[in-house]
């Protein structure tokens, strides 16, 4: 094979390799729940999954959903104020956040996440889906929300 045949090779193997799909979970913390949404960045199409409480097992629950799902990195949102001040749940948003990256060796990202609640709920009206529902998934979209806004600025 001729040098110029053997870069040309590398070059096309190392552009696959940054177009080999990756899985993306996005968290939108919270104290009692945490939604969460999966991006396959194949498709790049952002979902929200089942919210998961914020119980003692969370951690346990968040490193089994990463293992299953093949996850290779996550995204957190983290509330600010209008000024881009932290707000009062973003020291607790902090320590969730050192945990984790004790408990999981990902990538964290974490992300202004001002008004994806809202946004969400807005969704949610849209949808006909029962009140009960709705409120039992609004952090999940939110979540989804999050991912969405995080890949469209990469």
């Amino acid at each position: 094979m001729a040098k110029k045949d053997i870069k040309s090779s590398l070059q096309q193997k190392q552009s696959n390799i940054s177009e080999i799909p990756i899985k993306i979970l996005a968290l939108d913390f919270g104290l009692s729940k945490i939604g969460v949404a999966l991006l396959n960045t194949e498709n790049n199409i952002a979902f929200p999954r089942k919210t998961l409480r914020n119980d003692a097992d969370i951690f346990e629950k968040l490193k089994n959903l990463c293992k299953k799902e093949n996850i290779a990195k996550i995204i957190i949102g983290k509330a600010l104020m209008l000024d881009g001040k932290n707000s009062e749940i973003s020291d607790f948003t902090e320590r969730f956040i050192e945990k984790l990256k004790k408990k999981l060796s990902l990538e964290i990202i974490t992300v202004n996440e001002q008004f994806t609640s809202k946004i969400a709920q807005q969704k949610m009206q849209e949808l006909t889906l029962k009140k009960t529902k709705k409120k039992l998934e609004i952090d999940s979209i939110a979540a989804q929300i999050l991912l969405e806004e995080y890949i469209s600025k990469i």
